[in-house]
């Protein structure tokens, strides 16, 4: 996704960016800073963020000044910058320093002759925000338009994916039922749990003692806590591809008296792993002895859509695969080899393929919002990250321009369209 911010600091301002951010993000701005936003690798996250960044906050202090990180940090948005509409170096003077100090020449060369946030006398994070927000015409102009609609957009956002969830339901929720059935007060750990409304309704159907949900969006799992204050239901925040993963998720589990989970469910994680096969290794040991696992993942492979004479859902399938946002497209075929190079073992594929035959129009056009729309964003976010590949510039002009068209093509009753979920079940 494009971010309004990236935040550049020194590590021991954590405390003071995390204010700040809350404050911006307040604001309806989005922003990006490490560790929170970090996936995968740290330095491609990094890498990435600052070239999907508008601006580029640097909170200015004497030790951020002298970092090499913090400088490679500015260097990089300094060379965006002068190539793409990213990356607009905003430094935030936080205290006095003497600019002409020979310690930081090195910084001053890319900062000298910007204009500066001043926050060196303000004491409240709020105030602080508004005064970076007006710094930045493009903040600023965010800021208001966000006041109006963020609010709206979070609720649509959550419909969509409550639509979404009741259509998966419909998928493998039997699946899910002859699974949990098979346990007595069971404990439930929900990798990618996201704000939780897929797994904990259901969880609180059946004979569930303990539920942990990890994600990892701070975003999420705030929104989780909020919305399910339940006894012996608990979220954390846990990146899968952290080194750190196993020793946090243990620690988390030690919190909740839990020794071992009868059931994890991992649900359209995978395909956004460089190496799933490797967190599938880690999940194991956290797995009781006659456990389950079940995963939900995609294989646009087995996508299909009839009929389509002018081939206008083959080039979406082809947009989305060029999508660096969208994750490994076909990821679920090589489940199964994942599983058993992870030592799991009778592994049963057990559903493949949504497809919206016998649909309401209701049902049919929440199927439609599941997954266009997405790639509808994510395509002009290529299209902005990289404006020298005409590729992306035409594929994003085309989607756009035929979008409602496309959607008039999928709601017809005669139209067949079937999106490559699939559905897996292992034990130890």
């Amino acid at each position: 996704m494009i971010y309004d911010c990236f935040v550049s600091y020194k590590s021991e301002d954590i405390k003071f960016v995390t204010n700040l951010v809350d404050e911006l993000e307040k604001r309806g701005l989005s922003c990006w800073f490490a560790p929170r936003n970090v996936q995968n690798r740290y330095a491609k996250s990094i890498t990435d963020a600052i070239k999907t960044s508008k601006v580029f906050l640097l909170i200015l202090n004497k030790k951020s000044a002298v970092s090499e990180d913090v400088l490679n940090e500015v260097e990089m948005a300094h060379n965006v910058s002068k190539a793409t509409a990213f990356a607009k170096i905003q430094p935030v003077y936080t205290v006095t320093l003497d600019l002409n100090d020979s310690e930081i020449q090195e910084m001053m060369y890319y900062i000298r002759r910007l204009h500066f946030a001043d926050v060196r006398d303000i004491d409240d994070y709020g105030q602080m925000a508004e005064i970076i927000i007006k710094s930045q015409p493009q903040l600023q102009q965010k800021a208001a338009e966000r006041k109006d609609s963020h609010y709206k957009v979070q609720e649509i956002e959550l419909e969509r994916l409550k639509g979404q969830n009741e259509l998966l339901k419909s998928f493998d929720s039997d699946i899910y039922n002859d699974v949990f059935d098979r346990y007595v007060n069971s404990n439930v750990l929900d990798v990618g749990c996201s704000s939780g409304n897929m797994l904990v309704p259901f969880a609180q159907e059946k004979h569930v003692e303990k539920f942990m949900g990890i994600d990892i969006s701070s975003e999420a799992i705030q929104r989780a806590r909020e919305q399910y204050k339940i006894e012996n239901y608990n979220f954390y925040v846990n990146d899968v591809t952290d080194p750190d993963f196993a020793a946090q998720l243990s620690a988390q589990m030690q919190l909740m008296g839990i020794e071992r989970f009868d059931i994890i469910n991992v649900s359209m994680v995978l395909l956004h792993l460089k190496e799933p096969m490797k967190v599938l290794e880690t999940l194991k040991q956290f797995l009781s002895e006659d456990g389950t696992v079940i995963i939900r993942d995609i294989d646009d492979g087995l996508n299909f859509a009839y009929p389509d004479p002018e081939r206008l859902f083959d080039r979406i399938y082809k947009i989305c695969a060029n999508d660096e946002q969208s994750g490994h497209r076909n990821n679920g075929r090589q489940i199964y080899h994942d599983l058993r190079r992870a030592g799991f073992s009778r592994i049963r594929l057990e559903r493949q393929g949504l497809a919206s035959i016998e649909m309401s129009a209701e049902q049919k056009d929440t199927f439609f919002n599941m997954y266009f729309p997405f790639i509808l964003s994510n395509s002009q976010l290529m299209a902005e990250k990289y404006p020298w590949n005409v590729e992306y510039q035409d594929d994003y002009k085309w989607y756009k321009e035929n979008y409602t068209y496309i959607h008039k093509q999928f709601m017809h009753q005669d139209f067949v369209f079937s999106l490559g979920f699939v559905s897996y079940s292992a034990q130890i």
